[in-house]
């Protein structure tokens, strides 16, 4: 069995987690890129890693030690909200240019729009999927103070009851991002308190059932914004069956790496995840529109998603290559400065 406390005390990564988040990174490239094709429905076409944002929360838990509560607030900013601001910023002048390029620059779409996005969503058009990092930043922060005042379990068991009301109970104009941070929450303390006991052999027998019975009911496949409330309620809990079972994949998928002797390969993209996941939406937005003005019969259909494919894959390393300097130089001053200052 995994001993997750004692490797991230030594910093050492594991190799079934680099494993799944390479699974997970590449899986959620392809989810955006299929959007247009199934109109949005990608999860009712295929649902078998319908739990893949959960997983990155519970990922976070899995591996989190506590700290000193200004400590983590203070390496969170710097490692998630410097990365967020800068490419919001890169995203926003994509916007930008293409307001101009489309003749449709005005106070409502250039300022407003944006705006309005950014604070119900915790991020504008152009790179919609970073609403992650900073819930992942008010999440690592909120937990850690949560975890030096209560026991874990009483916390997950409180913020699945708050995720829950949030979906049941629609409340006009609440950002999207207070009910993320419940459920984000949840599954990052249901990590925590998993730690070294996902593979006990009691736990993964009942992820096993509950996934299985999730798929039964059909839960994956469900439009869960309108779903019934019993749906509802058991959706994260299945979203944790499927996070168990999911690491216990990547962990015989280790095993077979180490056999192959293909260790590094085989965590290689998980490791450098945050980097893919970055860029990838401002390049799934201006490629598709590009082929709707370019080749229209494209958009929407298997040409226009290998497009997508190949413009990732030139792309993403293009963007890191530039923008990362930056990205480096701010990180290190926010760091020498907060250091100054203590």
């Amino acid at each position: 069995m995994k001993d997750i406390n004692n490797n991230c005390k030594m910093h050492d990564r594991l190799l079934y987690i680099d494993i799944g988040a390479g699974i997970m990174i590449l899986w959620v490239l392809l989810f955006h890129a299929l959007q247009p094709v199934w109109g949005g429905e990608v999860i009712a076409h295929i649902p078998w890693l319908f739990y893949f944002m959960p997983w990155f929360f519970y990922k976070a838990g899995l591996l989190f030690q506590p700290k000193e509560i200004r400590t983590e607030w203070k390496n969170s900013a710097i490692k998630l909200l410097i990365p967020f601001a800068v490419w919001t910023f890169v995203g926003y002048m994509a916007h930008l240019g293409w307001l101009i390029y489309a003749h449709n620059l005005t106070w409502r779409t250039a300022i407003y729009s944006p705006m309005r996005s950014l604070f119900l969503s915790c991020a504008m058009q152009m790179n919609t999927a970073l609403w992650f990092i900073p819930i992942l930043f008010l999440v690592r922060g909120i937990g850690n103070m949560l975890l030096k005042k209560g026991n874990v379990i009483v916390w997950a068991i409180i913020t699945l009851a708050i995720s829950i009301v949030f979906r049941i109970v629609h409340i006009p104009l609440l950002p999207n991002w207070i009910g993320g941070t419940c459920w984000g929450l949840f599954c990052f303390m249901a990590g925590y308190a998993l730690k070294n006991h996902e593979q006990n052999k009691c736990v993964v027998i009942a992820a096993v059932v509950g996934l299985a019975l999730a798929f039964l009911f059909k839960l994956p496949a469900s439009n869960i914004c309108n779903a019934n409330i019993l749906t509802k309620i058991f959706y994260y809990p299945a979203c944790l069956c499927g996070c168990i079972v999911f690491d216990n994949v990547s962990l015989l998928i280790e095993r077979l790496c180490k056999s192959l002797n293909i260790s590094k390969i085989g965590g290689g993209i998980g490791r450098n995840a945050m980097q893919l996941y970055l860029p990838h939406m401002i390049i799934f937005h201006l490629t598709y529109r590009i082929i709707d003005i370019v080749a229209p019969s494209w958009y929407g259909h298997w040409q226009g998603l290998l497009v997508c494919l190949i413009a990732y894959i030139i792309f993403i390393p293009l963007l890191n290559i530039t923008i990362n300097p930056l990205q480096d130089k701010l990180k290190q001053f926010a760091s020498h400065h907060g250091k100054s200052r203590n």
